[in-house]
């Protein structure tokens, strides 16, 4: 992850918030490919803390960036994955039909997948890629062994909230976005990878009303529990303009960490449905 850019703000009901202007590029920045560019614009440099509450130990803000470093996140989000990948030779770059898309291609320049704007990409270890796409009606989520992936015989233009592959993936779970908060049991068989988390718009759209909810994919008994974001509600947040982004779980307390495009970032408390802490 590249982190980078937002001043802080003030905000319509008086929280502090981050507004997205970028601080004036480099000339160096100037020359990084532009998926580089915008992640270095969107991820927060000016770092202050914000305890919602105080009634906790605060999770540090390097604590927060490792452990959403591997975390499904929109894959404009993801300049260069060669690192990530050990022994593989894989590199993401640009659609030529959609600046949002993007496609994975091998050393040989054959592309693997081709992959919508809207779609998260998570790695839930070295050897599996999983994709989550935020639907208008429908979440899905679905992995791949990166050995198994093949080159696309033909590349089609793909949606903000599809992806094309070469070979099926090794599982595709998918549920309608109108489920109630709660656990819900998947359709599909189990696979031995973590827990994958990602914040979902919710199916009202424009309303002031828990615009998101966080769903947390359980992929060994295949399993969805959905979480109303109930503390970014309300009037007071420009929605839209601000959205929680990518979240993760930290191991040793239990609790949700994140990222927000505008927001900065934020610890959620055990129910994860409200504010424990904010640094923008």
């Amino acid at each position: 992850m590249i982190y980078a850019g937002d001043e802080a703000t003030v905000g319509r009901n008086g929280r502090q918030h981050a507004l997205g202007r970028p601080s004036r590029p480099s000339v160096l920045a100037a020359r990084r490919p532009p998926a580089v560019r915008m992640a270095a614009a969107l991820w927060p440099r000016m770092v202050r803390a914000i305890d919602v509450s105080a009634d906790f130990d605060r999770i540090s803000e390097n604590r927060i960036r490792e452990l959403l470093r591997d975390a499904p996140q929109p894959v404009p989000w993801v300049p260069d994955v060669r690192h990530r990948w050990r022994g593989h030779q894989l590199q993401w770059s640009e659609s030529s039909e959609d600046k949002m898309a993007r496609v994975l291609a091998d050393a040989g320049d054959h592309i693997l997948l081709a992959v919508g704007g809207y779609v998260r990409v998570g790695w839930p270890d070295d050897t599996h890629v999983v994709l989550i796409s935020d639907g208008d009606e429908t979440v899905e989520i679905a992995g791949f062994v990166i050995d198994n992936l093949e080159p696309l015989a033909d590349l089609s233009p793909v949606g903000r909230n599809t992806f094309e592959s070469g070979p099926e993936p090794l599982f595709r779970l998918s549920a309608p976005k109108s489920l109630e908060p709660g656990r819900h049991a998947l359709s599909g068989d189990g696979v031995r990878l973590g827990e994958q988390l990602a914040f979902v718009s919710t199916t009202i759209r424009g309303s002031e009303e828990c615009p998101w909810s966080l769903w947390s994919f359980d992929l060994v008994e295949p399993s969805a529990k959905i979480v109303p974001q109930v503390w970014f509600s309300g009037p007071g947040w420009d929605f839209g303009y601000e959205w929680p982004t990518v979240a993760a779980r930290d191991p040793e307390s239990g609790l949700i960490v994140g990222w927000g495009f505008r927001l900065g970032f934020i610890v959620l408390d055990e129910t994860g449905e409200t504010l424990l802490q904010r640094v923008v």
